[in-house]
């Protein structure tokens, strides 16, 4: 078995799930964001009744809302996997490599 190898499929692996939570983090607080109640301007004119629309677009906004905390979640648990496997290699004398320590990883 290559073990540099493995552990450099490891690392980029928890690359890309790094920066898949950071995505998901931005696009949840974009769509809560845009959910959020308005501030009142200069000319505020209450309609009556509620524009089908409006009600569609904020099914879906709560719909992509729970699809990207979804998918966030799913990410964090494949992460956690990661760094189980990156600390089970730490700690073997066979396959450690100098300086190995798991902190190193989540910087």
């Amino acid at each position: 078995m290559n073990y540099i190898r493995e552990a450099e499929n490891y690392l980029r692996y928890y690359r890309e799930l790094q920066q898949s939570i950071r995505h998901a983090d931005r696009m949840i607080v974009k769509l809560t964001w845009q959910g959020a109640p308005r501030d009142a301007g200069a000319v505020d004119m209450v309609v009556a009744g509620v524009r089908a629309s409006k009600l569609v677009n904020t099914l879906n906004q709560i719909y992509q809302l729970q699809k990207w905390q979804e998918m966030r979640e799913r990410t964090q648990v494949e992460i956690d996997k990661v760094e189980e496997s990156l600390s089970v290699i730490c700690a073997d004398p066979v396959r450690a490599v100098p300086g190995c320590a798991g902190d190193v990883v989540r910087r």
